[in-house]
């Protein structure tokens, strides 16, 4: 069997984020900066943010951090020194902290002691480089097979195409597999529409409830309980 997992809330918990801090590296990385201060970038990044990132949430079309961060410097009429990849990744690191989600590695060893296949299925603007490098910061990135970023390929859970493209990864018929994510709206919806089977991580004890055969857990201990029968 294989399982597929969700990258933030999932198995890392997004603790902060200081985006004025990676607005100045943005400035850093300019050949001029023109006198811009971080707050200006940042008051302009937010406006961007707002309408890109509403259109995004809205549908299944997912945006490149890269390409935002060239909208936002040549709107501001500077150039970088570097890639926008290099720039998006350098933002990443002088902005947000990540902290894995309790009991997170204590699953993951069991399922990879038992030969279960893990792979991880983000809906993210960063690209799977980029996540890698943070599953590699908390000496995660041993356990997965693949990590997709839906900043890769144009779109995002719950389509199906790119779930179709984790399942053509995994190597087992979709049945044989689970997707578990803290995104009912995305990951339990988007598993059912092909064929998966879906665990909603639902620590934050949101509400909602979908049509389909699916379990909620509110925790790891509670999801190893669900999956221990088919490892024993």
């Amino acid at each position: 069997m294989g399982v597929i997992f969700d990258f933030g809330d999932t198995l890392l918990h997004y603790a902060s984020a200081d985006w004025t801090a990676g607005c100045k590296k943005l400035l850093d990385l300019a050949d001029d900066s023109r006198g811009i201060t971080p707050k200006e970038v940042k008051s302009l990044s937010d406006e961007m943010s707002h309408e890109v990132f509403t259109a995004r949430l809205n549908s299944a079309i997912e945006l490149h951090y890269d390409d935002f961060i060239r909208l936002l410097c040549e709107t501001l009429g500077i150039s970088l020194n570097v890639s926008y990849a290099e720039a998006a990744q350098q933002m990443w690191h002088a902005s947000i902290v990540y902290e894995p989600v309790p009991g997170i590695f204590g699953i993951l060893q069991r399922l990879q002691s038992s030969g279960v296949k893990m792979g991880i299925l983000s809906n993210s603007v960063f690209s799977g480089s980029v996540l890698r490098e943070e599953l590699a910061k908390q000496r995660m990135d041993i356990f997965f097979s693949f990590v997709i970023s839906s900043a890769d390929y144009g779109l995002g859970k719950p389509h199906h195409r790119i779930t179709e493209l984790a399942v053509k990864k995994m190597g087992f018929p979709a049945h044989d597999i689970w997707l578990v994510g803290d995104k009912l709206d995305y990951d339990v919806r988007g598993a059912l529409s092909c064929g998966l089977f879906p665990v909603w991580f639902n620590a934050a004890k949101a509400t909602g409830k979908l049509a389909g055969d699916y379990i909620e857990v509110e925790n790891w201990a509670q999801f190893e309980e669900k999956i221990g029968p088919l490892l024993d």
